[in-house]
């Protein structure tokens, strides 16, 4: 489940996950009825039973939704990410994307697999953009040129980057996090973007390597 668990912010818009397959479940149901709808939907369901998450099925059932068999089907669910690592001192910030963004952050550092020792987990994040890669690059790509634009922003890389670390002119100074932050999550006027920490998706991709073990 751990690939699936990067589709979905840290509190799983509130609905109640048990499973693999209700996490495959709620991701078909975000794409038909979208973010925004689904957690005004829950909202609903706990500002009348406060502590009660609905299940998938229960919310599936009221916009009459039947998920395809095909979603069931054990293949490879790629699902995007953009993401804005700032460095532990927050003095500079690498911008890119991802289809597993927690990797990708444990392969800069030159001697240490641990994201931890070169960036900040609990400021770091990742916008969720969904299962075209096209769609991820023009986000990125976006905020690349937006903010390459803007004096002093731009910066070089840290010295403790590994060699095959790519994106050598996707560094920007620390001062842009707020920025960036608003600009990912806001720079599509049409919907909004669901937001996660990396200190969340770490965690989250710890407690799927002990449940199946």
């Amino acid at each position: 489940m751990s690939d699936i668990v990067e589709s979905f912010p840290a509190d799983f818009y509130g609905v109640h996950v048990q499973n693999e397959i209700d996490a495959l479940r709620l991701l078909y149901l975000v794409e038909k009825i979208g973010e925004k709808k689904l957690r005004a939907t829950v909202k609903k369901v706990t500002d009348r039973y406060p502590g009660f998450k609905p299940f998938v099925s229960k919310l599936l059932g009221w916009y009459r939704i039947k998920v395809p068999v095909s979603v069931y089907a054990p293949i490879e669910i790629p699902v995007y990410r953009v993401y804005a690592l700032i460095l532990v001192d927050h003095s500079k910030i690498k911008i890119g994307y991802s289809k597993n963004w927690v990797k990708r952050a444990s392969n800069f550092h030159i001697s240490s697999l641990n994201p931890a020792d070169l960036f900040d987990l609990d400021k770091s994040f990742s916008v969720l953009v969904g299962a075209k890669i096209a769609d991820a690059k023009e986000l990125e790509l976006k905020a690349l040129n937006y903010f390459r634009q803007k004096p002093g922003y731009q910066t070089t890389p840290p010295a403790n980057l590994m060699y095959s670390a790519t994106g050598t002119n996707e560094w920007f100074a620390g001062h842009a996090f707020l920025e960036i932050e608003h600009f990912l999550l806001n720079c599509d006027v049409n919907s909004s973007r669901s937001q996660m920490r990396l200190s969340d998706a770490i965690a989250l991709h710890e407690l799927h390597a002990v449940s199946v073990d």
